[in-house]
């Protein structure tokens, strides 16, 4: 299996019935909107949180890559050991 990309299903194709196409249902909450409703709630939580998370060294390199995304990762091998990729279609 090494150096083989396994891809798991089958792609989407169009008119796919497996895409949601009228997306979140109505009435799903997102994360994000429960953590805003939390903190407009109290807002001391929100105080509370912002200090544990700038508190928490493992944060520091989350905190760069909001700023400034994700260092660009090369992926490839070498004359010793080239990347392999194996196509199938099924």
């Amino acid at each position: 299996m090494h150096g083989e990309v396994k891809v798991r299903g089958k792609p989407f194709v169009k008119n796919d019935p497996r895409i949601n196409l009228k997306g979140r249902p109505i009435g799903a909450v997102s994360v994000i909107t429960e953590i805003k409703r939390m903190f407009a709630d109290d807002p001391t939580a929100l105080k509370k949180f912002r200090k544990r998370y700038l508190d928490n060294p493992n944060n520091e390199k989350h905190v760069v890559e909001m700023i400034d995304g994700k260092p660009k990762q090369i992926i490839g091998g070498d004359s010793d050991n080239p990347l392999t990729i194996t196509w199938r279609e099924e």
